[in-house]
C-alpha cells in the first residue's frame, strides 16, 4: 500500500481553517453581488445629479433662467432616498470592522464613475448641433433613458436583508454563516427593537450621538455638492479654462480622492477607528478650500481642488460608517439613516445657493460657506470621539450598559 496518498491528522486542515476558508468564500460572493450592483445604479444617479453644471454652462441658465434666481433649488427638488437605503443595506451584510472600506467601495466607485459623466455629458451635448433641440436637453433625454432603462433592467438583482428568504444566491449554510457573524460582532445578540414607531423614533432624536453623525454628514455632503455640481463652474469661470477644458479637468480630483480614501477607509477599517480618520479629512478638505479660495496662482488653486475633494468624499465615508458602527438594531438605523438623508437633503439646497455667478473668479462667499460646517465638524468630531471613550470606559467598569441585552457592546471611537 502506498504511503503518498495518506492523508496524516496533523496534515488534514482543521475544522476551524475550513470555517474560516468558507466564511472568507461566502463574505466574497456577498462583496461581489451587493457593492457592484448598487454602485453602478449610484454612478447613474450621480451622473444625473451633478450634470445640472454641465447644462448651466451650455446654456440652461439663459434658456430657463437659472440664472436670475427663479429656481435656484430645482437641482435638489427631486432628492431622494436611494444613497442612504444603500448604506443601510451594505452596513446590514458586514461586522462593524468591516463596514467602512465596503461603504468607501461602493461610494467611491460611483464618484469615480460619475466622473467622467461630465465628459460624457459633453459629447451628448454634441447632438445639438444638428436638432432644433440644444445640446442640455439631450443630456437629460438621453442620461434619463438610461436610468429608466437601468432600473428595470437591476430590480431583480438587488439582494435583499441577510435573513431574507429572497436571497437565492446564498445557500442555507452561507446564509447561517452571515447571520452568525453579525451576532457575534454585536456581542453575541441581534438587538431587535420591532418596527418603526413614534416611541423609537422619539428616543433616537434624544440621542445626541445621532445629531452630532448628521451635522457632521451634513458638512461632508455640503461639500460633496459644491464639488459635483459646481466644480466645472469654478474651473471655466474661476480659473478662465474653455468650456472643454473645463470638463475634462473636473476628472483627476475625483480619481485621486478616490484612491487616497479608499486606502484611509482600508486602515480606518484595521484599526477599526473613525474619530481620528474624520478629524484628519476635515483638516485636509479646510486647506483645499482655503487653497481654491484665497490662493492667487491658479496651479494651486487647482490643486486645492484635489484636497477638497478628498475631505468631502473622505468625510462622507467615514461619517456613514460611524453611525452605522455605533447605532444597533434595525429599527433604529433606519431612522438613524432618515436623519442623515434630511441632513444631506437641507445640504443639497444650501450648497445650491452657494456659489453665485456674481462672485466669480474666487468665489469667496462660496467657499467660506463650505468651510464653516466643515470647521465646526472638526470640533464635533473631537467631542464625539472624547465622549464616546468615556461611555467605554464607564461600560468596561460596570458602571453602565451601552446597549440593552449586549453587554458586551462598546462604541467605535
Amino acid at each position: 500500500m502506498s504511503t503518498e496518498k495518506v492523508e496524516t491528522y496533523h496534515d488534514a486542515p482543521s475544522e476551524d481553517t475550513l470555517d474560516l476558508k468558507f466564511e472568507k468564500r461566502t463574505i466574497r460572493k456577498v462583496d461581489w453581488r451587493l457593492a457592484p450592483i448598487l454602485g453602478a445604479l449610484y454612478t447613474i444617479c450621480l451622473v444625473d445629479r451633478s450634470n445640472i453644471s454641465v447644462a448651466r454652462i451650455s446654456g440652461l441658465d439663459e434658456d430657463v433662467g437659472l440664472a436670475k434666481g427663479e429656481r435656484a433649488s430645482i437641482a435638489c427638488a427631486l432628492e431622494g432616498g436611494f444613497f442612504p437605503g444603500c448604506v443601510y443595506l451594505i452596513s446590514s451584510w458586514y461586522k462593524r470592522s468591516e463596514v467602512q472600506k465596503r461603504l468607501a467601495g461602493f461610494y467611491l466607485m460611483a464618484t469615480l464613475l460619475s466622473s467622467f459623466g461630465n465628459i460624457l455629458a459633453y459629447g451628448i451635448i454634441q447632438i445639438g448641433n444638428h436638432t432644433t433641440w440644444k445640446g442640455w436637453r439631450w443630456i437629460y433625454i438621453v442620461e434619463g433613458a438610461i436610468t429608466c432603462a437601468a432600473g428595470l433592467i437591476v430590480y431583480p438583482l438587488i439582494v435583499d436583508f441577510p435573513d431574507s428568504k429572497r436571497n437565492k444566491f446564498l445557500d442555507e449554510r452561507e446564509k447561517q454563516v452571515i447571520l452568525h457573524r453579525l451576532e457575534r460582532d454585536q456581542g453575541g445578540k441581534r438587538a431587535n427593537e420591532g418596527k418603526v414607531n413614534l416611541l423609537l423614533i422619539w428616543k433616537i432624536c434624544k440621542d445626541w450621538k445621532i445629531w452630532s453623525f448628521a451635522f457632521m454628514y451634513f458638512s461632508a455632503a455640503v461639500g460633496s455638492y459644491a464639488w459635483n455640481l459646481f466644480l466645472p463652474i469654478i474651473i471655466r469661470n474661476g480659473f478662465g479654462f474653455s468650456q472643454e477644458l473645463a470638463f475634462v479637468l473636473t476628472t483627476p480630483p475625483q480619481v485621486l480622492s478616490v484612491i487616497v480614501v479608499f486606502g484611509l477607509s482600508w486602515w480606518a477599517d484595521r484599526l477599526s477607528l473613525r474619530g481620528p480618520f474624520a478629524m484628519g479629512v476635515i483638516v485636509i478638505g479646510i486647506a483645499g478650500l482655503g487653497m481654491v479660495g484665497f490662493a492667487e496662482n491658479q496651479t494651486v488653486r487647482y490643486i486645492g481642488t484635489f484636497l477638497g475633494t478628498i475631505g468631502s468624499n473622505g468625510l462622507t465615508s467615514t461619517i456613514l460608517s460611524w453611525l452605522q458602527n455605533n447605532v444597533v438594531g434595525d429599527a433604529r438605523r433606519s431612522v438613524s439613516s432618515a436623519i442623515l438623508v434630511s441632513a444631506s437633503g437641507i445640504s443639497g439646497i444650501y450648497s445650491s445657493l452657494t456659489f453665485r455667478q456674481q462672485d466669480a473668479p474666487n468665489y469667496v462667499p462660496g467657499i467660506i460657506a463650505v468651510i464653516v460646517p466643515f470647521a465646526v465638524s472638526l470640533v464635533l468630531a473631537i467631542m464625539t470621539s472624547l465622549l464616546l471613550r468615556r461611555q467605554n470606559r464607564l461600560a468596561d467598569r460596570g458602571r453602565k450598559v451601552l446597549v440593552a441585552d449586549i453587554p458586551d457592546f462598546r462604541y467605535t471611537l
